[in-house]
């Protein structure tokens, strides 16, 4: 039991690493875990490991690599916990993210979809956890070139966002920016191309301040 505890720590250690960029001191405490989950067979402890390096080389730019621990992560909690939970959800989403940046756009709404079904049968329809993979289902058909229903899901993200979190939110700026983009792209109403990436500017300003780097890439949106 002590050196399962021990194993979460070093778990919860690289979790920090990974937040500041630290990925070699990331990758040393996922090495110290994974021995100890192994030892002692702890399979659920492993599928974490794997998951954690998965985000350590997506990070670091390794995407075939990250595919393969991230595989290896969704195959041992389907095994354990089944296909229909929220722990699962997260891996799917994040196998989503993944396949959208790697170009297999078809995967990555199939997983988007998923997402949405488990997330919205277990948490209800209007949670932010849902709108978050409305996002990813909106962004992958974006690079699809496939925008009949792109408005539609950026729209019920928000809507659910603003509901949850008021009206000032790194989310909502997020959809902002995505759908001054949208905008920019499908519709070419540069009207809407300037209010949308305005208000995510005005947004990240309230947010972060002036020295940040979404106020760099929102006044780049708008040259």
């Amino acid at each position: 039991m002590y050196r399962n505890s021990l194993a979460n720590n070093y778990l919860n250690l690289s979790a920090v690493y990974l937040t500041i960029n630290n990925y070699a001191e990331a990758n040393f405490y996922l090495q110290l875990a994974e021995a100890i989950f192994k030892e002692y067979d702890d399979t659920l402890g492993l599928a974490d490991v794997y998951n954690k390096h998965a985000i350590r080389l997506y990070d670091e730019g390794e995407l075939n690599k990250a595919e393969e621990m991230l595989t290896e992560s969704i195959s041992l909690k389907q095994e354990l916990l089944g296909d229909n939970n929220l722990r699962i959800a997260s891996e799917y989403i994040s196998y989503a993210i993944l396949m959208g940046d790697l170009g297999r756009f078809k995967e990555a709404v199939e997983y988007a979809e998923k997402v949405i079904a488990i997330r919205s049968r277990i948490l209800g329809e209007n949670h932010p956890a849902v709108a978050d993979a409305y996002q990813v289902y909106a962004s992958t058909k974006m690079k699809m070139g496939e925008y009949d229903s792109v408005l539609s899901y950026y729209e019920k993200a928000l809507d659910i966002f603003i509901r949850f979190y008021g009206n000032i939110h790194p989310e909502i700026a997020s959809i902002y920016n995505n759908l001054g983009y949208y905008n920019n792209v499908v519709t070419s109403d540069f009207h809407k191309v300037k209010e949308y990436y305005s208000m995510a500017l005005e947004m990240n300003r309230q947010l972060y301040g002036e020295h940040h780097s979404s106020i760099a890439n929102s006044l780049n949106n708008l040259a």
